[in-house]
C-alpha cells in the first residue's frame, strides 16, 4: 500500500499519483490510499474522479487536517503486507516498488528505502535543493546523498513491513515535524536499522521559496527538542551542530555588545561563511553551476540557523511545559 497524506496540494498531486500509477510492478498488487485534510484548492475533487478511473486508488478525507492521522489512517486500513508513507511533492521512477521488494526478498530488515533527490523548477527552489543533496545540508542523512548500500537509522518515504506498527504503534499526531523521524527511531530500537540503497530512488521537490524554507527547518529544530525529550538517547551529532551553531552565533555576538567590539562576532562569522562558501562552490562547480553559489550558500544559512533558532525555542518551551502546533492545518 502507497500512503499518501496530504492537504491543498493541486500543484503537485497529479505527478505524484502519476508516477505511482506508471509502476512496473502489477497494478493488482499494489493500492494507492490517499487522505485529503479537508483541501480548500480542489484537490480533494480531483481525486475524486481518479478514484473512478483507477481502481487501486482509494481517496478518504481526513477531518483531522494533519498529515501523521492521514498516514496512521491508511497504516491501520492497508491491506497489503507492506506499507510507503509517501507525501504529495514526491514521484517515482517506474521500478519503486519493484526494487524495494526485491531488497526485502533479499534481506531480512523492518524497511527499505533510497536516495531521495530534490529538484527545483526555479534558481531558488534548484538551489535548495541542491543545499539539501549535500553533507553540509543534510549532516549524515544518508538518504539525501548516499552513494552506497548500507544499514541506517532513518530512510524517507521507505517501504515497510506492515506488521512491525503492531508492536511499535504509529505516527505521533502531537508531532507536527519530524514524525516520521521519531517512528524510525521506535522501529530501529525494536527491530535494528533499515537497508539503504541508492538504486532505490525518489525525487522531491523542493521548497519554492527561501521563507517556506526557513519555516520547514524552523519547525524541524523546534520539534526535534519534543523528540529528544521523548527520546533522550535518540539524540545525534547531527541534530546538536545547528544547535550549537546558533547558541554560538549569539554567544559571540553578546560578547560582542559587552565588549563594544565587533571583533569576535566578525570573527566568528567570518569563519561560517568561509565554511558554507567552501562548500557551495564544491556542490556547484562540479555540475557547471557557479551562479547558483549565493543561492545555495543562503540556502545553507537558512537550513543551519533555522533549525538552530527553532531547537532554541524548543528548548525554551520544554522548560516551560509548552509546545505549539505552528496552524499545521493552515
Amino acid at each position: 500500500s502507497i500512503v499518501i497524506a496530504c492537504r491543498n496540494e493541486m500543484g503537485y498531486i497529479q505527478n505524484c499519483i502519476d508516477s505511482l500509477l506508471a509502476q512496473d510492478y502489477p497494478a493488482d498488487r499494489f493500492e494507492i490510499l490517499i487522505y485529503d485534510g479537508l483541501s480548500t484548492d480542489g484537490t480533494f475533487e480531483f481525486l475524486t474522479q481518479l478514484n473512478k478511473t483507477h481502481p487501486n486508488c482509494f481517496v478518504k478525507k481526513n477531518p483531522k487536517k494533519l498529515q501523521a492521522a492521514g498516514w496512521n489512517m491508511g497504516f491501520k486500513e492497508s491491506r497489503a503486507e507492506y506499507v510507503v508513507m509517501m507525501g504529495a511533492h514526491t514521484t517515482v521512477p517506474n521500478d519503486f516498488i519493484r526494487k524495494n521488494i526485491e531488497l526485502h526478498k533479499k534481506n531480512t530488515v523492518p524497511a527499505t528505502g533510497g536516495i531521495v533527490i530534490a529538484q527545483g523548477a526555479d534558481f531558488k527552489s534548484k538551489a535548495i535543493a541542491m543545499a539539501f543533496n549535500s553533507a553540509f545540508g543534510a549532516g549524515n542523512a544518508k538518504y539525501w546523498f548516499g552513494e552506497k548500500e548500507e544499514l541506517v537509522e532513518t530512510i524517507a518515504f521507505g517501504l515497510y513491513k506492515k506488521k512491525i506498527f503492531g508492536t511499535v504503534g504509529y505516527l505521533d499526531e502531537k508531532i507536527v515535524r519530524g514524525q516520521d523521524w521519531e517512528l524510525n527511531y521506535r522501529i530501529t530500537k525494536e527491530y535494528g536499522k533499515f537497508l539503504f540503497s541508492p538504486k532505490v530512488k525518489s525525487f522531491y521537490a523542493s521548497r519554492s521559496t527561501f521563507s517556506k524554507l526557513w519555516k520547514r527547518q524552523f519547525e524541524a529544530g523546534y520539534w526535534k527538542i519534543y523528540i529528544l525529550k521523548k527520546h533522550p538517547d535518540s539524540i545525534l551529532f547531527r541534530h546538536a551542530i545547528p544547535i550549537f551553531f546558533a547558541l554560538s552565533f549569539f554567544a559571540f555576538l553578546l560578547i560582542s555588545i559587552v565588549m563594544g567590539n565587533a571583533l569576535p562576532i566578525a570573527a566568528f562569522s567570518l569563519f561560517y561563511l568561509t565554511v558554507n562558501i567552501f562548500f557551495s562552490v564544491k556542490k556547484t562547480v562540479p555540475d557547471k553551476k557557479i551562479l547558483y553559489v549565493p543561492y545555495v550558500s543562503w540556502a545553507y544559512v537558512l537550513i543551519h540557523f533555522g533549525y538552530g533558532l527553532g531547537a532554541i525555542l524548543g528548548l525554551v518551551h520544554t522548560c516551560v511545559g509548552k509546545f505549539s502546533h505552528f496552524n499545521e492545518t493552515k
